[in-house]
């Protein structure tokens, strides 16, 4: 299973892994099945997730090589134990079905359904990362539409069935093989047919539907496209909280600022954190930045100006949809901020401002989990004097040509951030994302949910990232564009406004405070 998940992208082994954990689930005997169950899960989520051990080493930040050392194996072994418990759960609860007389049908529906419940517990907790549903991106397309219908907990779904029938038909086989030897009587290719044909009928109905709602055009109107460019700033974390850094990163992205906007761009996406400061208490650092956003209004006050995205930081409190108003204490949020320059009688403005507070945050990277007691020990590892604040979930984020989607860092990890925003009208996605100092892996994961997240929305997707993969997705899933890993690198693309509403969209399970908004 986890090398069918990205970067090795070997996905049609997904629908043959999981068989273990349904044979020790259906079979009789109780053997060592709750060990099976937690050895899967960690070397299922082990691997996945190896790119943790990019926060080695931590020297730059003052902490000695053992420390860091420490420091990483601490963060992805907890991160992977974390992740491995549904799957020892699942065990619990299906080697409990046995003590219950169930027909095997029934059983494999409670266990796609416990399975399903579980990976749901988990999405909602502060780490989630690779549910089985990763898998099949960006590679299986079709089956990947089948989030338009459910979202992704239906493509889990789908792969854990499909490996059910297939492990109930090998228990079948078994049993009808016994009986060939002891009477001869049934023969060898009812018992072949017994284990394929319910699993291969189930994969084909499930591929067909997919591809078929993969094959609808997208029939997107000319008179909604917009000119979106993307800057990968490609500056190491190490040296960008440095005053060199912080001079160096305003200095690239005003650059790609106006070679885009030069090239036509109505707007250009940075990444998360491309200038990092805190944005209304830092505007020497930003002058570069405005003054070059305000100059291009002047020069082209007959043409709509170039908006900017712009990743930095903010104070909690200071935005209105901010639910870190309502947190005391000196805390920072990690946002997205929208510099719309006006220009009155051919006379430059200070830009507006419209923002969006990350809602996810990473736990120890920007906020420590029970900080009152390990704070201190773990505090070192942030780059902020303090911890996040948390934006609301109710936040739209506005632009001149309507509301957008927006996904900051891992946000893209869980699906109901970009589906309440589309809900409430968003008509494309922004992703804006660090991701150093971590490895191709982590791009080529972070790349493939939001591969999932356009398939879902029917939206168009644009991405930032400061070291890769940056790049445009379209409705379908296509990559478009994508970046080279560790480059400086800007482009530009076309992409469309939409206002279609998929049905997991439209019934897809709206949270309480998404159902009153």
């Amino acid at each position: 299973m986890a090398i069918a998940a990205p970067p090795f992208g070997l996905w049609p082994l997904a629908w043959i892994s999981l068989m273990p954990l349904w044979r020790c689930a259906f079979s009789a005997l109780s053997g060592p099945a709750l060990m099976t169950a937690l050895v899967w899960g960690l070397t299922y989520n082990g691997i996945t997730l190896h790119w943790v051990w990019g926060l080695h080493p931590l020297t730059w930040m003052g902490i000695p090589v053992g420390a860091s050392w420490a420091i990483a194996c601490c963060c992805w072994l907890a991160v992977t134990v974390w992740t491995s418990l549904p799957a020892l759960f699942w065990m619990i609860g299906m080697r409990s079905l046995l003590r219950v007389r169930l027909r095997p049908g029934l059983r494999l529906v409670l266990g796609v359904g416990l399975w399903c419940g579980l990976d749901g517990l988990l999405s909602g907790s502060a780490l989630y990362w690779d549910p089985l549903a990763l898998t099949q991106s960006p590679g299986n397309r079709a089956i990947l539409h089948l989030g338009r219908l459910g979202g992704p907990m239906l493509v889990t779904g789908a792969i854990v069935a499909v490996n059910g029938l297939l492990a109930h038909g090998l228990l079948a086989h078994g049993s009808l093989t016994n009986g060939l030897l002891a009477a001869r009587r049934m023969r060898w290719r009812r018992a072949i047919a017994t284990m394929l044909t319910p699993s291969v009928a189930l994969l084909l109905l499930l591929h067909g539907l997919g591809g078929w709602l993969a094959a609808q055009p997208l029939a997107d109107d000319p008179t909604q496209a917009l000119s979106v460019g993307v800057i990968q700033g490609n500056i190491p974390t190490r040296i960008k909280l440095t005053d060199a850094g912080i001079t160096q990163s305003v200095q690239r992205y005003t650059e790609g600022y106006r070679t885009l906007a030069l090239a036509g761009a109505d707007a250009v996406l940075m990444p998360e954190g491309a200038l990092p400061f805190v944005w209304a208490e830092s505007q020497d650092w930003a002058r570069p930045l405005t003054d070059a956003i305000m100059a291009e209004t002047a020069e082209n006050s007959s043409t709509k100006p170039t908006v900017a995205w712009v990743g930095a930081f903010g104070r909690a409190g200071d935005s209105a949809d901010d639910s870190a108003g309502e947190v005391s204490g000196d805390r920072y949020t990690q946002s997205l901020f929208g510099l719309v320059p006006t220009a009155r009688q051919n006379r430059p403005e200070p830009p507006q401002i419209s923002r969006y507070n990350k809602t996810k945050l990473v736990p120890l990277g920007e906020y420590i989990p029970l900080e009152s007691s390990i704070g201190a020990l773990l505090g070192r590892i942030s780059p902020l004097p303090a911890s996040m604040a948390p934006g609301s979930p109710n936040q739209q984020f506005e632009t001149p040509w309507g509301p957008a989607a927006v996904q900051i860092c891992y946000e893209p990890a869980f699906s109901a951030i970009a589906r309440r925003q589309v809900a409430r009208g968003a008509q494309w996605i922004l992703s804006s994302a660090n991701l150093d100092p971590y490895s191709e892996a982590l791009m080529a994961q972070s790349e493939a949910h939001d591969v999932m997240r356009a398939i879902e929305t029917d939206r168009w997707l644009a991405r930032a990232s400061n070291t890769g993969y940056s790049g445009f997705i379209d409705p379908h899933g296509r990559i478009l564009w994508r970046s080279s890993a560790q480059t400086a690198v800007v482009h530009l693309k076309t992409i469309y406004r939409r206002q279609t509403q998929t049905p997991y969209i439209r019934w897809g399970g709206l949270d309480k405070t998404s159902r009153h908004r």
